[in-house]
């Protein structure tokens, strides 16, 4: 049996889709890396303290539930 038609064109335009982010993702990593050191240690400062964040977080509300 074969595909029909709008099956090829959703698996075509899928497959599209899975390019455009391919490529975001890669002009991402490349603007991320052309950024100066302030920028950089802002940003790194960030995720650092949202996962501090995240850490405190389940740390006590795990002791408050017990």
């Amino acid at each position: 049996m074969y595909p029909d038609y709008f099956s090829l064109q959703v698996a075509e335009e899928h497959y599209k889709d899975l390019l455009r982010e391919a490529e975001l993702e890669r002009l991402i990593h490349l603007d991320t890396h052309r950024t100066c050191l302030p920028e950089r240690s802002f940003c790194w400062m960030g995720q650092q303290l949202v996962a501090w964040g995240y850490w405190l977080q389940a740390r006590y509300s795990q002791k408050q539930v017990s």
